[in-house]
């Protein structure tokens, strides 16, 4: 059974639509159309560093300290920052495991 989807997905017409935007849009669909609760989405990046660093400063740790910290973390986990503060791939984590809502860890 084949399915028209009615998304745009450039702005020119195609006669082929690549995986990665049919993912993309149904990624965006969840986000957008209010599917799942804001407290039960995951995100994709790459900057997964600047995520934790600023949930850090913002329960009051000092950045320089929350930004080794962080570094240190993700590298343990067997993944490289670069200089430029992004991990070496796309890492996918949800909201309650950056901000640790589902324990008891550092509250």
């Amino acid at each position: 059974m084949f399915v028209l989807l009615t998304k745009t997905f450039t702005t020119r017409r195609s006669a082929r639509i690549s995986s990665q935007a049919i993912k993309r849009a149904i990624r965006n669909e969840f986000a957008d159309g209010g599917l799942i609760e804001p407290a039960a989405m995951a995100s994709r990046t790459k900057r997964v560093t600047e995520v934790m660093i600023d949930r850090l400063t913002a329960r009051g740790r000092e950045e320089e300290s929350s930004r080794t910290v962080v570094k240190n973390l993700i590298e343990c986990a067997g993944l490289k920052v670069g200089d430029d503060g992004l991990t070496q791939y796309l890492i996918f984590f949800g909201a309650s495991e950056i901000d640790n809502e589902g324990g008891s860890h550092g509250k």
